[in-house]
């Protein structure tokens, strides 16, 4: 038995440490102290401080100098290592100011509203559109910005961290307003709340979560946090894109097999059902996540998803186990 769970009243089981425990590989750490919430919470504050401060770096990283940061240099198909992408003697970020396309050589390169939308110059919005909401949402953030950005003119650094600000609460934002793909017609619930129910229920459960090809083995917080650091520092980062593949690919699966969980006590379907729907946001999230070195921003709104849904999946745990308790349910003896 992990260490952690001895501290628990009655060695009852308590669903929302299973989940830590087994599933987050760390990120909800407690250590058997009375100060267990307080090293919790402090160790989890430290890495989203330090990750906000990097993402922060990244979305003004520009490599090439020439006013388009790098992120943007992606959405408008420019070099990001060349100030003069198309060669036309003007720079990238002065043409985008001055409504020209930076992929297209002068002077007959004007842009249709200023924002790369159109066939002609090279960054077709048909090719945003994924199955992602995250990356949809991103795409939306990356327009209204532009959209600022250019009708400003000439920016400022007060301007150029202004828009950064809003840009990153933004992104904050958006992770917390992801819509749900499942809902109460994809439960297999029964009205039938017996012992004998409600045990059978929790033993599938106890199954899903203890089948040790759903435990991750690294904390997807800290690879997250290595990885972005690694960016901007154009570093390798092969090894956390793998890393965080293979997690959101233990969370899809997760979620298939809650789906297939027959007779879920209807007392239980809503947590049920909030289960399935964080467990299927947590894998298109890391899934984004991984996908930091082409697509920075989905990275970034995929990080506050990641964030919303375990917190999500942590208080879906919590009423869980209050069902549970009321039974005197003994998984782990």
């Amino acid at each position: 038995m992990p260490q952690s769970l001895a501290i628990l009243p009655n060695k009852k089981i308590v669903f929302l440490l299973i989940i830590i425990i087994l599933l987050f590989g760390g990120w909800f750490y407690y250590k058997s102290t009375k100060d267990a919430n307080l090293s919790y919470k402090a160790e989890k504050d430290d890495s989203l401080l330090a990750v906000n401060m990097t993402a922060k770096e990244i979305l003004t990283k520009d490599t090439d100098g020439d006013g388009l940061a790098d992120w943007e240099e992606t959405l408008w198909k420019t070099d990001p290592n060349n100030p003069d992408t198309d060669g036309d003697g003007m720079s990238d970020g002065d043409e985008v100011l001055a409504g020209r396309n930076p992929t297209v050589a002068g002077p007959n390169d004007e842009l249709s509203g200023n924002l790369p939308v159109n066939k002609t110059n090279g960054a077709d919005v048909n090719e945003w559109i994924s199955d992602s909401k995250t990356q949809i949402s991103a795409r939306k953030m990356m327009l209204n910005y532009l959209a600022l950005k250019t009708a400003k003119g000439t920016l400022t650094e007060d301007d150029k961290n202004e828009l950064v600000n809003m840009f990153m609460g933004d992104i904050e934002s958006a992770g917390e307003n992801i819509e749900d793909a499942y809902d109460s017609s994809d439960i297999n619930f029964t009205k039938s709340e017996t012992s004998a129910v409600i045990k059978a229920y929790a033993d599938e459960i106890k199954k899903t979560i203890l089948d040790e090809k759903n435990i991750i083995q690294e904390n997807e917080m800290q690879v997250f946090e290595r990885m972005i650091e690694k960016k901007k520092n154009d570093e390798n980062i092969s090894a956390e894109v793998l890393s965080l593949t293979n997690t959101a690919n233990v969370y899809k699966r997760i979620m298939e097999q809650f789906l297939k969980i027959k007779n879920v006590p209807k007392s239980l379907s809503g947590e049920h059902l909030d289960m399935i729907n964080a467990f299927n946001n947590l894998s298109i999230a890391v899934s984004d996540m991984a996908k930091i070195a082409e697509d920075s921003v989905s990275a970034l709104i995929g990080f506050n998803v990641f964030k919303t849904e375990t917190s999500r999946l942590y208080n879906a745990g919590i009423s869980t186990q209050d069902f549970f308790d009321d039974y005197e349910i003994y998984i782990f003896e």
